[in-house]
């Protein structure tokens, strides 16, 4: 099931302005395509909401195990273009990450597109750092060195819980938000 978060950017999705954030990396040299097509295999298998389909055929999307094949990652020479990455994400057919590696000879630049019903800035981030971990261990074959941080799958079970809110609003002011959000957001929700 979604939570609330995943809901609001899946009906916030829209083809003008697609729910979806860049994540820009600029490194000095030149990054090796097969250590880093690795580091990306074993990073989204650490990684399932990334890789996760959404299934819009019931009465409320839910998520699905996502399909072969990996998310997009298109690997060129510097120079070539970047298409497709402010075209909006279909999450019924392809997976909330996309990501496009440019190699110089002397920089490289990875661009990575996250969908937010997939994923939240907060949780970009630790996918980077465990992508090039692996990317680094690829290279170097070190596993002492860098370590990655231990997984805790029961973590996506609770991905829906709040914080203890200290003061709780009372039944009135709850049902005035509960209104006027649904006034605001129930045109929205139909076109899903």
């Amino acid at each position: 099931a979604f939570t609330p978060v995943e809901y609001y950017y899946w009906c916030d999705d829209r083809p003008e302005y697609p729910a979806c954030f860049p994540i820009d990396l600029s490194f000095s040299g030149s990054l090796d395509h097969s250590h880093f097509a690795r580091a990306w295999t074993a990073t989204l298998g650490r990684h399932p909401m990334l890789c996760a389909l959404v299934d819009d055929s019931g009465s409320r999307p839910m998520w699905i195990e996502g399909k072969r094949p990996l998310p997009k990652f298109e690997w060129a020479e510097e120079g070539v273009p970047i298409s497709g990455s402010t075209e909006p994400m279909d999450l019924t057919a392809e997976a909330g990450i996309q990501c496009w590696v440019r190699i110089g000879s002397e920089s490289s630049r990875v661009l990575f597109r996250f969908h937010h019903a997939s994923c939240d800035g907060l949780g970009a981030f630790p996918f980077v750092e465990d992508l090039l971990i692996h990317d680094h261990r690829e290279g170097r074959g070190s596993e002492g060195e860098n370590a990655i941080r231990p997984l805790q799958p029961e973590q996506l079970l609770r991905r829906a819980a709040f914080s203890q809110v200290a003061e709780r609003p009372s039944l009135w002011l709850k049902i005035r938000y509960a209104l006027a959000i649904s006034r605001f957001w129930a045109p929205l929700m139909w076109r899903h």
